[in-house]
């Protein structure tokens, strides 16, 4: 799906709610354990993914 549409979409949306009650965007990591019987040692990388969260109230 191109860009255009998502932003289309999204705002079609927010336009037709009453109130944003909760936003929020965060980044995928992945977690590697590399740890030893030394230290403990956790990667942690990037997916490249991320997830955007919108709860939205809407009045009937």
């Amino acid at each position: 799906m191109d860009k255009e549409t998502v932003k289309r979409i999204v705002n079609d949306f927010i336009d037709s709610v009453d109130e944003i009650v909760e936003f929020s965007i965060s980044d995928d990591y992945e977690e590697i354990d590399a740890s030893t019987l030394d230290e403990e040692i956790k990667i942690r990388k990037p997916t490249g993914l991320t997830n955007i969260f919108i709860q939205t109230y809407k009045e009937r």
